[in-house]
């Protein structure tokens, strides 16, 4: 639902950090879709390829907003003043902040990595739609219009940089299977 409200009014009002996070909402539910996945496998022998699917679709979401938002800052688009941003970026924050909590707490009790890597990123939403909201209030306050396409690139830096963490962790996975036979 944020992804939907993010986009609808990041695209009435011109918002590229807005539309960027319904973007980055989308990747976050098939982020919960896979860990669903994950969790319905037996053993451990989806979870490297969850890993994976989560990782990449950050990496493709980060490309994609980063590429808009430079474009958007050199044709000078100056996205509207929106107080329905405002309000709906304060209430996603809020809620992102709680299930997130919720989600870290499970990964760690159950000891599950998808679930964790899943708790940080609603984590990372809460804080991503929380600095969004920051830079709603500056755009309609003080016109700072060049905020929101330096706000979409931190979403993209932020996405790029967990898809990486993600794809570095399973690769050194995927390198311990040799070091592992050197060893013996």
């Amino acid at each position: 639902m944020e992804g939907i409200v993010s986009i609808t009014i990041g695209i009435i009002s011109g918002s590229v950090s807005l539309v960027a996070f319904g973007l980055e909402s989308g990747i976050e539910v098939f982020s919960s879709s896979v860990t669903v996945w994950e969790l319905r496998g037996a053993g451990n022998g989806r979870r490297k390829s969850a890993l994976k699917m989560i990782s990449g679709a950050l990496i493709v979401v980060a490309i994609y907003i980063a590429f808009n938002a430079i474009k958007s800052f050199f044709e000078g688009h100056r996205p509207k003043p929106t107080l329905t941003g405002i309000v709906a970026m304060f209430f996603i924050s809020l809620i992102m902040f709680f299930v997130g909590t919720l989600k870290k707490k499970l990964g760690k009790k159950m000891k599950n990595p998808v679930i964790l890597a899943e708790a940080n990123f609603t984590l990372l939403d809460s804080a991503l739609s929380g600095s969004i909201l920051c830079g709603l209030i500056l755009n309609a306050i003080l016109g700072w219009w060049w905020i929101d396409q330096f706000l979409a690139l931190v979403i993209a830096g932020n996405a790029f940089r967990e898809g990486l963490k993600g794809t570095v962790a399973n690769f050194s996975k995927d390198l311990s299977i040799f070091t592992d036979s050197f060893k013996k």
